[in-house]
């Protein structure tokens, strides 16, 4: 085979994250759909999308399934709580702060810190400037206070936290939502590591 060089390489490689993309959508829809029109749907409002581990996809996981509840005309927040490695600001194309980290050190009100997205029904709170203040904050009442006005004003609320093994986090996060995504990666993700 000649090799594969400038131009040719790059529309292999732009043809291939497209067919990607669409596979990744296809895959997303199909599960919004089932958590739409599931028997308990509506008690489930606050879904949690984390990972064993760092790199297992759980922020395109969180995203993407946040945007297609929004293309699917129901009105969804994005919350990075992920405060330690946050990143799904920059999907959104968004600043850090202020954000999540503001209100849990009393220095912004959340509707201050919730913005539109470019997507169709999709906002976004981001992780803002994480401190330790913050990660104790997670596990006061006051989250939970947070997380019970967001449910009023939102048909979803899509929570990126961090990972499970890591840190506490995601645990301290647990007792505010309804539900919880566990992101596995094929080729990354270890078995051991999820089974814990």
């Amino acid at each position: 085979l000649p090799s594969l060089t400038g131009n040719t390489w790059s529309k292999m490689v732009s043809r291939n994250q497209g067919a990607l993309r669409g596979l990744l959508s296809e895959s997303i829809d199909s599960f919004r759909t089932t958590l739409l029109h599931g028997e308990s749907a509506k008690k489930r409002k606050v879904i949690m999308v984390t990972s064993a581990t760092a790199g297992e996809g759980k922020t395109t996981l969180a995203t993407q399934f946040a945007a297609s509840l929004g293309r699917a005309c129901r009105r969804t927040l994005l919350v990075d709580a992920d405060l330690r490695a946050p990143k799904a600001q920059r999907v959104c194309e968004l600043p850090l702060d202020p954000g999540l980290s503001e209100v849990l050190r009393n220095e912004a009100e959340v509707d201050d810190v919730i913005r539109p997205t470019r997507a169709p029904g999709l906002w976004m709170m981001t992780a803002g400037g994480c401190c330790q203040e913050c990660i104790q904050a997670l596990s006061r009442d006051d989250i939970r206070v947070m997380f019970g006005k967001l449910r009023d004003d939102f048909d979803f609320v899509i929570v990126d936290s961090g990972p499970v093994l890591s840190a506490a986090d995601s645990v301290s996060l647990s007792v505010c939502v309804d539900a919880a995504v566990l992101s596995v990666l094929k080729d990354a993700s270890q078995a051991n590591k999820v089974y814990e």
